[in-house]
């Protein structure tokens, strides 16, 4: 995106919104071209994520539902 088109240009298209237009714009300031690559939707941290042993508690759990339920539908 050439620094000399106008702002809303790109918006005009409808294929961006105008926030998605800045952000953009942003990032090709502060990081030049580099700003403009894909980066992953994915979160750097997560302040709110589950504990460890919580998560290793349901992942228990689940197995253990899972051999119930086998046993369960064990024909004979």
């Amino acid at each position: 995106m050439p620094e000399t088109r106008p702002f809303v240009e790109p918006r005009l298209s409808g294929a961006s919104s105008c926030r998605t237009v800045a952000k953009w714009l942003a990032r090709y300031r502060a990081e030049g071209r580099a700003g403009l690559l894909d980066r992953s939707p994915r979160p750097r941290r997560m302040p709110r994520a589950t504990s460890a042993d919580v998560r290793d508690q349901v992942i228990d759990a689940g197995k253990t539902l899972r051999a119930v339920n086998d046993q369960r539908l064990k024909p004979g």
